[in-house]
């Protein structure tokens, strides 16, 4: 298994904590995230939570790659779901 760090957004934080803060910025679009990540709703409100206090890289892994592509891309930030 690697370990991919392609970006220095959460090198001065916790992966853990950045990623939790990450799914709290984008609270309301957890089911994009788990349809184009691949981690499980379930999965991603347990993390966001603290539920799963230690996430298994094969799910903190997606997540890591999918906010670096939303923060790499010229798209229109999300709006929030109603």
């Amino acid at each position: 298994m690697h370990i991919r760090i392609e970006s220095a957004s959460y090198m001065d934080e916790p992966i853990l904590t950045y990623v939790r803060r990450r799914l709290e910025e984008f609270k309301g679009h957890w089911p994009l995230i788990s349809d184009e990540s691949g981690v499980s709703y379930a999965t991603i409100a347990n993390i966001s939570s603290g539920k799963s206090s230690n996430p298994e890289l094969e799910n903190i892994q997606p997540l890591l790659d999918w906010f670096a592509a939303k923060d790499a891309s010229n798209e229109k930030p999300l709006r929030k779901r109603a």
